[in-house]
């Protein structure tokens, strides 16, 4: 089943890439020198120095929250930790979060998968979307995050309608596509979804 895999296998190496995309994002540079023997030195440069600013306090709105309520994700990450903040994250944006390091071998009732490309040696973020949409009888709304080149990832998926994200994931991109599939749903919303609305 992986036999398609990439070399940039995840979880090999330093991770550089997905550094240099952090830098270039935040316009910093990163240096980087080592020594054999003597061990590596990484130097991040470009730092604005900024004094603190009072701020007027805003009303005490969790507009995420309320944009995102009642949208169930099923999260899918074999990384612990990885898997713990972004679930946090969606939990706080007011998503009823399922999580799981793997696919999972039930159906489990979601309106929306949220997986890493590369779960194990096993299977790819491919497989357990094609897998769940046969457990469950219809195509599941998907997105897939991946540290992979996005063009390798969107020809395995081969539906241009699953969304791709680069590792790291930028929680306003994400929040903007969970939004999209949100005002989808509730265009063919069935009564008993009632909760995605709203308060």
């Amino acid at each position: 089943m992986r036999e398609e895999r990439d070399q940039d296998i995840e979880g090999v190496g330093l991770g550089l890439s997905i550094v240099n995309r952090v830098a270039t994002l935040l316009k910093l540079h990163v240096g980087i020198n080592s020594r054999l023997e003597k061990g590596t030195a990484v130097v991040l440069s470009g730092l604005p120095i900024v004094n603190a600013l009072q701020v007027a306090p805003t009303p005490d709105i969790d507009w995420n929250k309320h944009l995102l309520g009642g949208l169930r994700v099923l999260l899918i990450e074999d990384n612990y930790n990885v898997l713990q903040a972004t679930a946090m994250l969606l939990r706080k944006w007011g998503c009823d979060v399922q999580t799981a390091p793997a696919t999972p071998e039930a159906s489990v009732d979601c309106d929306l998968v949220v997986t890493d490309f590369d779960l194990d040696r096993s299977a790819t973020g491919a497989d357990c979307i094609r897998y769940l949409s046969e457990l469950h009888g219809r195509r599941i709304p998907a997105i897939v995050i991946t540290g992979h080149a996005i063009q390798h990832v969107q020809q395995s998926l081969n539906d241009p309608q699953i969304p791709v994200l680069s590792k790291p994931v930028r929680p306003a991109e994400l929040r903007s596509l969970l939004l999209s599939f949100k005002m989808d749903l509730l265009q063919t919303a069935t009564p008993d979804r009632a909760s995605l609305a709203g308060p």
